[in-house]
């Protein structure tokens, strides 16, 4: 999910003027919290698929998704929402206050199964086995009396 939200944040750019989205907001036209934003997508994408400390890659996405939860209940809060621009196409249309917080509701919902999935990872997720050191080697056996 992380990958396909940085390609279209990527391919959108973002609108520093006239603010249309949330995401345009959240980072106030600065260039440095655009490439921040994304280069902390696809940390937590490349950490979850590369399987190392995979627990802790879990952490990592659970902290950046209840972050966004947080930014969508505020959006929803707005009376004048605007459409998250966060990768996922919207399911109704935008013409709707009403319809736009189903939208941001959805995205909020989205975010807690993946929160939940997370979880499952935290909890069943095995941490590779490091091979230990070799025991020592036994003790040469005593030489034959010639």
């Amino acid at each position: 999910m992380f990958l396909t939200a940085v390609w279209s944040k990527w391919n959108t750019g973002f609108e520093s003027l006239n603010p249309t989205s949330i995401y345009d907001r959240w980072i106030a036209g600065s260039p440095v919290r655009h490439y921040a934003i994304l280069s902390a997508e696809v940390l937590a994408a490349v950490w979850i698929l590369s399987g190392l400390r995979l627990r802790w890659a879990a952490v990592y996405t659970a902290t950046m998704l209840t972050i966004y939860i947080v930014v969508l209940a505020v959006a929803i809060a707005d009376p004048n929402p605007k459409v998250c621009d966060c990768g996922v196409r919207p399911v109704f249309p935008e013409d709707d206050a009403r319809m736009m917080r189903v939208n941001l509701a959805i995205g909020i919902v989205r975010n807690v199964i993946l929160m939940l999935g997370c979880g499952w990872i935290w909890l069943f997720g095995e941490e590779p086995v490091r091979p230990a050191a070799a025991p020592p080697a036994p003790p040469a056996p005593p030489a034959p009396a010639a």
